[in-house]
């Protein structure tokens, strides 16, 4: 009887470990994938910095105003392109959200379809009020088909600081 119950102990033991193996084991890989991931993405994915943005001379308030990027990401930025729209000055970025085009944004026309990496690129939006605030948004895709998003905050003079973001699409 004391041999079966030791054994029956014995059993409940190893098992614990066992269970308590596993799971750091499944850690271990989450971890692993999670950094192959991450490199990965840093591989294929298009990073923009602010390079200039300039609005135009002519008289009066609608106007164009330039947004100039530089890609200082490892991947392309596909199918770039870019929207603006006037905003309220309390509109705020938030990180990591995709912002879907919002009513009444104009089209800009950019200079390159594709920007590669180390690659400068602009868009011109033409005709609007740079009085206003206005939310200028630079989006493309990736080569693995994830949506990237370059969102500028333009303050009307005498601008302190034009706030963006780069946000990524990336699935959860």
């Amino acid at each position: 009887m004391f041999i079966q119950s030791a054994i029956a102990a014995l059993g409940v033991v190893i098992l614990l470990a066992y269970t308590l193996f596993t799971k750091r084991m499944k850690e271990s890989t989450d971890r692993m994938l999670q950094l192959q991931l991450a490199t990965h993405r840093a591989e294929i994915a298009p990073e923009f910095t602010l390079q200039t943005i300039v609005g135009s001379s002519n008289s009066g308030a609608a106007r164009n105003l330039g947004v100039t990027i530089r890609n200082i990401g490892k991947g392309p930025a596909l199918r770039f392109k870019g929207w603006c729209v006037s905003v309220d000055a309390s509109f705020a970025l938030v990180e990591a959200k995709l912002l879907l085009r919002m009513p009444g944004a104009e089209d800009g026309t950019s200079s390159n379809f594709e920007v590669l990496a180390d690659e400068v690129a602009s868009t011109l939006f033409q005709r609007v009020d740079i009085t206003k605030y206005l939310l200028c948004v630079l989006e493309c895709q990736d080569t693995g088909g994830y949506k990237h998003q370059f969102q500028l905050i333009y303050i009307p003079e005498p601008a302190a600081i034009d706030t963006w973001l780069m946000v990524h699409g990336w699935p959860v």
